[in-house]
């Protein structure tokens, strides 16, 4: 994750998702990543969010990105932990679809 190609190449889609879209959120995912170490999570999701930012979108993610420093206008997606009070602690709006509740 650490090689500039990577942003690029997600900056790219980034920027063509963000002019085919009129809405300001771009939902990342972010979730079950299981091939980076934490601190490359961390990077990984503080460096797509500045990408999102720069497209004039606010970024939305599953939950486990409250792992990052995350910005205020970010948004963490809550659906299974208890991970609410990290992403709240830095300034971020919740949506909340809590699974196990639903079925």
């Amino acid at each position: 994750m650490d090689k500039e190609e990577t942003y690029a190449f997600v900056d790219d889609v980034i920027r063509e998702l963000s002019a085919m879209t009129p809405g300001p959120y771009f939902h990342i995912g972010g979730d079950e990543v299981r091939t980076l170490s934490h601190a490359q999570y961390v990077k990984f999701i503080e460096r797509v969010q500045t990408i999102v930012n720069k497209y004039g979108k606010k970024m939305i993610g599953w939950e486990e990105i409250a792992q990052a420093h995350i910005n205020p206008t970010t948004i963490t997606h809550q659906w299974k932990s208890d991970s609410a009070a990290a992403a709240v602690a830095y300034g971020s709006k919740l949506i909340l679809s809590p699974a196990q509740k639903c079925i």
